[in-house]
């Protein structure tokens, strides 16, 4: 099944990702990244850069967060934006 492949290669992607040392296994350390959320708020933080990041400087002005907003809606990088506001009181 089509979309049961994307999900293991998307799986298999992951995992080497977390497996900074390249062994094959996730240590303590590696793992804690994906059980902690860290893994992937860090993903859709660096999905949502490459898309706003017009200028590819790296970083972002208030016009490129501005251009992005309609792009931001419904993404991952969305969701943590809000748990963010939420969190802070903003």
């Amino acid at each position: 099944d089509h979309v049961e492949g994307e999900l293991v290669g998307e799986a298999t992607t992951d995992f080497r990702k977390l497996d900074k040392d390249g062994s094959g296994k996730l240590d303590l350390e590696e793992l804690k990244a994906w059980e902690s959320g860290g893994f992937h708020t860090t993903e859709a933080l660096q999905k949502f850069m490459e898309t706003a990041d017009t200028d590819h400087d790296l970083h972002l002005t208030s016009d490129e967060m501005a251009a992005a907003h309609s792009t931001i809606a419904g993404s991952d990088a969305h969701y943590h934006f809000m748990e963010w506001a939420e969190h802070h009181e903003l």
